[in-house]
């Protein structure tokens, strides 16, 4: 068994082709090399850094992968990296401490490229190997906000509530849209925020399951989704003037609520700001539990507050995570 650390544009025909059959053998779904290029190749240094686990006859049985991302701290320019394509073959996880070996080999890589840090949302069955063996620390929950347009098809019961949760829905959106006019509520900048220029934009929404909404300073990306039979509007982006803002949602929602047939409306991340037209989703009805966790690689990075989610801003548009 080997750990290569490599870059994305350095992968062999034959790693890409194993990488691909181990990553279906254990997630069971379907993926191709062409959407996995795309995605580790679409970020800001043009590659993605990984640690492949390689068995004797060169195959890849296991990954660790980060995309690099620039993150604004106060003012100053940082450089993180995105855990993102974690996975070892059920047949090679003999030793329980081969995925620890790997991020650490990757990690002293990473640092040599002045990546302070590396955050992730592992999932539930990952999340305290991450905590307890590897020692990434907590930052904080990421949180659900919700519009239910059609309350019965979410519950999959009570049609007859329908009428009622569309007559709501409707309502709440209309009278935001007027509020948000004399209410100019925006979240203020966030200690740690992506850089969201036009090239990052252009990377992320690259994809044509995408839908963009413009009007006037608003601009917002949003994307729909059928899950068990309920139609999702999924907000990934939704900024007036580069900030987060309650007449952004406002107007983003009632476009959503008009072109699309759609049971909800959701978005997930920091909100932190004044606005009537979400309702936090509680923590025991959420779909998932969705921790944000970070190790700090370069302990001269002079980062301070990073474990407190109050001064992140942390949502779909920097890891879709559904």
């Amino acid at each position: 068994m080997e750990i290569k650390v490599c870059k994305t544009t350095e992968w062999s025909d034959h790693e890409w082709k194993t990488f691909v059959d181990s990553f279906i053998s254990v997630f069971k779904r379907e993926v191709t090399i062409e959407s996995f290029k795309k995605n580790y190749t679409t970020n800001v240094d043009g590659t993605s850094y990984h640690a492949l686990l390689l068995n004797d006859g060169g195959d890849v049985v296991g990954s660790c992968s980060v995309s690099p991302q620039e993150y604004y701290y106060k003012d100053r320019l940082i450089r993180l990296g995105l855990a993102v394509g974690v996975f070892i073959r059920d047949e090679y996880r003999m030793d329980p401490l081969v995925l620890r070996k790997m991020y650490k080999k990757l990690a002293t890589y990473l640092k040599g490229l002045n990546i302070l840090a590396v955050i992730a949302v592992p999932n539930a069955i990952a999340y305290p190997y991450w905590k307890n063996v590897v020692k990434w620390k907590d930052v904080g929950a990421i949180r659900y906000w919700a519009l239910p347009v059609h309350i019965g098809a979410i519950l999959h019961k009570a049609k007859f509530l329908n009428l009622l949760s569309k007559l709501y829905a409707y309502s709440v959106t209309y009278l935001s849209c007027m509020l948000s006019v004399f209410v100019d509520s925006r979240k203020s900048d966030s200690v740690y925020r992506i850089h969201d220029d036009a090239k990052f934009l252009k990377h992320r929404f690259l994809n044509d399951c995408y839908q963009c909404f413009e009007n006037k300073d608003v601009l917002s990306f949003f994307r729909i989704v059928e899950e068990e039979g309920v139609r999702t509007a999924y907000i990934i982006y939704c900024k007036e003037k580069g900030q987060l803002s309650f007449r952004a949602f406002s107007k983003t929602t009632l476009y959503i609520l008009k072109s699309q047939k759609i049971d909800m409306v959701l978005y997930i991340g920091q909100m932190n700001m004044f606005q009537t037209l979400f309702v936090r989703v509680p923590s025991r009805l959420e779909p998932k539990l969705l921790p944000l966790t970070c190790d700090i690689i370069n302990e001269d990075s002079g980062l301070e507050g990073v474990y407190d989610l109050k001064n992140w801003d942390f949502g779909l548009v920097n890891y879709d995570v559904r």
